[in-house]
């Protein structure tokens, strides 16, 4: 039998107690055993102690399950305790794969939230996060309607218009909805165009404008506008066009009163609704100048760009409606 120095035994027992959980000091069972990691066991990337900083767990790579693992959220600078960071009602990960921002709620910038326009293809057909989206829901009085011809002359203006989207095309989105035949008065009041609006605006809180045409309608004068067949008003979402049934100019009128309704107004700049400044130096629908048969809003050629201003400052409707999540 081999013999072994005194020194070289107690070293063997101190390993010995150490594997089987006994003090060599007690000789007692220990309790616990603390183990203690630079490294993350959820994710190689991030050190426990960093994670205990941020608040996240270092157990899993994916603290807030939205799809974007830990270290892929620090980089992004996102939050990842929160699945969905700028409460669009889409979570991060899913925004990435999207193309959409998961710092932006509104990543084209149209005033519909990014989880509106992904999550209600029903009341948004068609709609993209990606580029700018306007809908409209047009009603009507005794069969008095814009013609297809009129109504694509000014989608085409706006997918033409120089606006640029995240997606990196240019333009915007018109989608129009053609919708009820609404009671017919000579004569609209206050009381009775609130009427029409509670009783018939199907997408109140959808986003919509609503455009109400009206055959033989008297509304009040506008002042300095030198359009004798056709009025109309137009702001805050609100669209009406009264007119003559055969009269095709109603496609000018129409698009005019829409730039009221998106935000295009006098206290923006002083050629709208004036004819102080000429049609060469203010391009635009939205001036008195402009001949009848003009479509379109000002871009970088004018003194004044409505699509720049457009842009920046789309009125939308409101929203209250949608749900934003799925």
């Amino acid at each position: 039998m081999p013999r072994y120095s005194p020194l070289i035994i107690i070293l063997l027992l101190i390993v010995l107690a150490g594997c089987s959980g006994i003090s060599s000091e007690t000789g007692k069972e220990n309790s616990t055993v603390v183990m203690k990691t630079t490294v993350d066991s959820g994710d190689e990337d991030l050190t426990e102690g960093y994670e205990e900083e941020q608040g996240t767990d270092p157990t899993v790579a994916d603290t807030d399950e939205d799809g974007l693992d830990d270290p892929t959220e620090v980089e992004r600078v996102t939050d990842a305790t929160v699945a969905d960071i700028d409460g669009d009602g889409i979570e991060d990960g899913t925004e990435v794969s999207l193309g959409t921002d998961p710092l932006d709620s509104d990543t084209d910038g149209d005033n519909l939230v990014d989880g509106a326009e992904v999550n209600n293809k029903g009341a948004l057909p068609g709609a993209d996060p990606l580029q700018m989206d306007i809908f409209l829901e047009i009603d009507y009085m005794n069969d008095y309607s814009i013609p297809d011809t009129e109504l694509s002359k000014i989608k085409d203006e706006f997918r033409t218009a120089s606006v640029t989207n995240p997606d990196g095309s240019n333009g915007i989105n018109l989608h129009v909805t053609r919708d009820n035949k609404v009671s017919y008065e000579s004569v609209l009041s206050d009381d009775e165009w609130s009427n029409i609006k509670s009783n018939d605006f199907d997408h109140h809180g959808e986003g919509y404008h609503y455009v109400v045409l009206m055959n033989h309608t008297t509304l009040p004068a506008q002042p300095d506008d030198n359009r004798d067949l056709y009025d109309g008003s137009g702001g805050n979402g609100f669209i009406t066009v009264t007119g003559t049934a055969d009269d095709l100019r109603i496609g000018t009128v129409f698009m005019h009163e829409l730039g009221h309704s998106l935000g295009l107004s006098p206290n923006i700049y002083r050629g709208i609704d004036s004819t102080q400044i000429s049609f060469t130096n203010y391009h635009s629908v939205m001036s008195y100048n402009t001949p009848y048969d003009y479509y379109g809003y000002s871009g970088s050629e004018s003194q004044f760009s409505d699509w720049d201003y457009l842009e920046e400052n789309l009125y939308t409707p409101s929203t209250v409606n949608l749900n934003n999540s799925s």
